[in-house]
């Protein structure tokens, strides 16, 4: 089973809670067959969409400072290849 994750405001309990996450991802995978994957992370002014392949969780900051576009939560992700649509 595949479960993908958005983050909006990674403050202090978001910045531990993706920390803690990532921490257990792959014994989530080997062990009961969960695989989650980090598709956006958005702050107020920033945010960085991923097109399917998943973000890393030990460089989603990293993403976001180097990647990310302006904020925009009209954006959404489609889980597949073509990454965010524009709704409206």
């Amino acid at each position: 089973m595949r479960i993908g994750l958005g983050l909006i405001g990674p403050g202090l309990v978001g910045k531990e809670l993706l920390r803690q996450i990532g921490a257990r991802a792959a014994g989530l995978k080997a062990e009961r067959g969960l695989e989650i994957s980090l598709l956006g992370v958005a702050r107020s002014q920033v945010q960085v969409v991923s097109g399917g392949a998943g973000i890393p969780f030990d460089a989603w900051e990293e993403s976001l400072q180097s990647s990310g576009a302006a904020a925009n939560l009209g954006e959404r992700h489609t889980g597949g290849a073509g990454g965010a649509v524009q709704e409206g």
